[in-house]
């Protein structure tokens, strides 16, 4: 694992820290959950984290992050 991919890791446990706490449900996708099944971690040459959320936990995500002035994460895109 490479330090791009470990600050990676880094980002995606505090993430998961995060929705664990406040029971908001997400999916690794493409790459991130191939790289889990099939390398046991990170794809060698990847260098995201792909996750998917259903609309409805998004708009818990964003209620969360702005109740809990969590300067920490932001969300970019167009919802």
């Amino acid at each position: 694992m490479n330090s791009e991919q470990k600050y990676l890791l880094n980002m995606l446990k505090q993430f998961n820290q995060f929705c664990e706490e406040y029971q908001i449900c997400y999916y690794l996708g493409g790459g991130a959950a191939l790289g889990a099944v099939r390398h046991r971690g990170f794809i060698p040459w990847d260098d995201d984290i792909d996750l998917y959320i259903t609309r409805k936990e998004l708009q818990k995500l964003k209620a969360k992050i702005k109740s809990t002035r969590q300067s920490r994460f932001c969300l970019f895109g167009p919802f």
